[in-house]
């Protein structure tokens, strides 16, 4: 498998322009296109990519498509050490903008959850949704293309283009209410489950473990948790685990920091520390209210 490690590497890979910055590229592919994007074998990309296509006929399940999802352009992203591959995917245009990850540091306002979103976790936009997001790569990559380009500019519109992503997902989860009930439901259930077997084991649920099992990426999954409860994945196994504490506080012998070893805190000061967040009261003042 090959290693894509730049964004001159990516565009070299693909027989397109070179990028004219090392740490952020735009692309359009509404013209001549290179046999390299008609199908690859898997490589490994380390940077970021955000991409937006559109397809005259195709199977879109792959990125995660559901029944009820607009059948226009959508947007997926890769982050560092995502492995992709495509093959004779039709006719298509679109664009993408590679931003490598010292960049992405660079300017924290760009840090958003669903840089970390799997391709199968895609946006798809309405017909309203579409124009403005089309309207945002193509005026970032006519800039781009300037002679005296300013990156100030690119920049605005790389910014608009991401607020409008996190506002549309909004907007996807809500409209895949019904399905996404279900992933809450699934959620609560695995986490009581895992609480009632594991803390015998003195462990915690970690967020990537519910996700796995639910088969999302740990992002999306509390993007969705805090859409339709109010609270992210960790902020709702904390409610869990405190809810246990409780208990053990109230009806045993054990010492606080013996509640903490059993509930799989490491450091009983942290147990201590997040009981007192989640109540207003240390372990010791809640025992003996």
């Amino acid at each position: 498998m090959k290693n894509i490690n730049n964004i001159s590497e990516l565009n070299s890979y693909l027989g397109i322009e070179p990028s004219k910055h090392s740490g952020l590229d735009i692309q359009s592919y509404v013209k001549g296109k290179s046999e390299k994007l008609v199908e690859s074998p898997p490589i490994c990309i380390n940077f970021y990519v955000i991409a937006y296509k559109r397809y005259k006929n195709m199977n879109l399940k792959k990125f995660g498509q559901t029944d009820g999802d607009p059948d226009n352009g959508f947007i997926y992203f890769l982050k560092p050490g995502d492995v992709y591959e495509w093959s004779d995917e039709g006719e298509w245009e679109g664009f993408h903008i590679a931003i490598h990850e010292e960049f992405l540091k660079e300017y924290n306002n760009f840090i958003f959850n669903f840089f970390s979103y799997s391709t199968k976790e895609a946006l798809f936009l309405t017909t309203d949704e579409e124009k403005e997001v089309k309207l945002m790569f193509t005026q970032g990559y006519t800039e781009f293309l300037k002679k005296d380009s300013s990156l100030k500019i690119i920049l605005s519109y790389c910014n608009v283009l991401l607020a409008l992503v996190e506002k549309y997902y909004k907007r996807q989860f809500t409209s895949r209410k019904t399905t996404y009930n279900r992933v809450v439901q699934d959620f609560q259930s695995l986490l009581n489950e895992y609480m009632n077997v594991n803390q015998k084991q003195n462990n915690l649920p970690t967020v990537t473990e519910l996700a796995d099992k639910l088969h999302v990426t740990p992002n999306y999954l509390s993007d969705l948790l805090k859409e339709f409860t109010g609270k992210t994945a960790i902020e709702l196994i904390h409610i869990q685990t405190i809810y246990l504490a409780k208990d053990k506080l109230r009806n045993s012998s054990l010492s606080v920091s013996e509640i903490a070893f059993s509930l799989g805190f490491e450091y009983p000061t942290y147990f201590s520390r997040l009981f007192k967040q989640q109540t207003g009261k240390s372990p010791s003042q809640y025992r003996n209210q």
